[in-house]
């Protein structure tokens, strides 16, 4: 018997083997989260296919890393594993540790990766070293440098991106069209910041025309006449717009409302659009904090607009996995052809919204919902234009009726707000190529609201359910123990 044992541990260690050689040589997995996150997206697998000279991909990293970094240094290796399997041989990989020597020390630190202080537990004490965890990518006479990896989630768009700029070339430019500098790096750091991995963002004057190949304008009811002018130049001269706006203006930590004035938002009728006088409301809102005389507490507000996912318009690629938008005292968007364009729809309200054109003190407790039923309705929250002007101009402008919603103050909590935003830039400024990894990126996800019913059923089953599984398997359990000793007594008998 002891020999049967022995020879069968035997077979299933030569099985292990057997098994780990063969994936060894055979790599793949089964990626079962729902955006794909741990796959290769289909945009990757199509530049990478297109490459038409190797790229050479140098990993300085040291062999000593603090713990917290092993997992992301393996979750690395295996996306570099799956871009050299997908490049068909074009992309070749290599480790170095300039830790080990001088003259990869030196190398390392010519490309653009410096070492980094890091804390390291060693024979039970706390040590700081000086490591490293860089990627440099040179094809042909271009390099491409991350000079530290803090997170292997986004390095998927880190790599691709740097792969589309080594092919051509080019850095590509965003500016940003305010009424005030001081004011959008204030409030829109956390989108500067964003943008500022993958483009070169600038703040464009409104005197000067600054050549860029994408416009993003805010705050256009703040807008003098130059930027006005400024503003329709850049839509005029086919470079690709996304305009953020709202009729309501609101100061901070005040909730009495105004409406800026009309002759800021007429002269963009010419191009199919109008921003419409009004701040729309809905059932489907977000909770926001409201003080009260002891303490804070959250309500359902309806002016921050909780856009789900059927109301986002899925056939936009960049649009594909965004599960939630909030958007705060947004105003809805009229469109009108005046010539060739086409309208795309991409944000809208549930059925039940409605406007406020008259009441501009939001607090909550001033805000009542229509007993009407024939009030609700769905509004246009953002549309794409691609048209053609009387006099043969062809432009490109993406409206979204609120420009507060990727203000800082509202991106901790609504990381979707940024992705949605980014999502847009890149498909207009790479021709839609990386929105799609980005959107794999963790993204909010909102519950879905349960019934009463729902409610009451999940209810149940906690008071009463749990108890009785746990009485089940234990009744079960000791019937099943009885005729174990049973067996054993009539053996013993025999």
């Amino acid at each position: 018997m002891k020999r049967v044992n022995i020879l069968d541990l035997l077979y299933f260690i030569v099985l292990v083997f057997v098994i780990n050689f063969v994936a060894s040589i055979f790599y793949t997995r089964i990626d079962l989260t729902e955006s794909k996150a741990y796959t290769l997206s289909e945009t990757t697998k199509k530049y990478l296919h297109e490459l038409d000279d190797i790229v050479r991909v140098r990993v300085y990293v040291s062999s000593k890393l603090p713990s917290e970094l092993l997992p992301i240094k393996q979750r690395v290796m295996d996306i570099l594993e799956e871009y050299r399997q997908a490049s068909g041989g074009k992309i070749k990989i290599e480790v170095l540790d300039p830790s080990k020597s001088k003259q990869i020390e030196m190398e390392a630190s010519a490309s653009g990766v410096a070492p980094v202080q890091m804390n390291v537990y060693e024979k039970d004490q706390l040590k700081v070293i000086k490591g490293y965890f860089g990627i440099v990518l040179s094809y042909k006479d271009k390099k491409e440098v991350i000079p530290f990896v803090k997170r292997a989630r986004d390095l998927e768009y880190e790599l691709t991106y740097r792969l589309v700029r080594l092919e051509q070339g080019k850095n590509i430019k965003i500016g940003l069209l305010f009424p005030s500098s001081i004011k959008v790096r204030e409030r829109y750091s956390n989108l500067i910041k964003t943008l500022n991995k993958t483009y070169d963002v600038v703040i464009v004057p409104d005197t000067q025309f600054t050549p860029v190949d994408l416009v993003i304008a805010g705050d256009i009811g703040s807008y003098k006449d130059t930027t006005i002018s400024m503003l329709k130049k850049y839509i005029e001269e086919d470079v690709p717009v996304i305009l953020m706006a709202s009729r309501i203006k609101i100061p901070e930590r005040s909730l009495f409302g105004s409406m800026y004035p009309d002759d800021r938002f007429t002269p963009f009728k010419k191009y199919g659009f109008v921003i419409s006088k009004n701040v729309i409301m809905d059932r489907s809102c977000e909770l926001a904090p409201f003080k009260t005389q002891f303490f804070v507490v959250e309500r359902p507000y309806y002016p921050w607009l909780r856009i789900l996912p059927e109301n986002i318009n899925k056939n936009v690629k960049p649009l594909k996995g965004i599960k939630m938008l909030m958007l705060p005292w947004a105003s809805s968007i009229d469109t009108f052809n005046n010539g060739h364009m086409k309208f795309t729809p991409l944000v809208t309200t549930s059925q039940y919204a409605w406007e406020d054109t008259v009441g501009m003190f939001l607090s909550p407790d001033y805000i009542t919902v229509p007993k009407d039923e024939n009030a609700f309705k769905k509004f246009l929250m953002g549309v794409s234009i691609d048209g053609k002007l009387t006099d043969g101009k062809h432009f490109r402008v993406t409206v979204i009726g609120n420009d507060a919603f990727v203000e800082d103050r509202y991106i901790d909590v609504y990381a979707s707000n940024l992705v949605f935003l980014a999502n847009l830039v890149d498909f207009y400024a790479l021709g839609g190529g990386l929105s799609e990894i980005r959107v794999k990126q963790g993204l909010l996800r909102p519950i879905k609201p349960v019934s009463d019913q729902g409610r009451l059923l999940i209810k149940y089953i906690n008071i009463i359910g749990v108890p009785l599984l746990i009485i089940i398997f234990g009744v079960a359990y000791n019937i099943r123990r009885r005729k174990r000793l049973s067996l054993i007594k009539e053996d013993k008998n025999e």
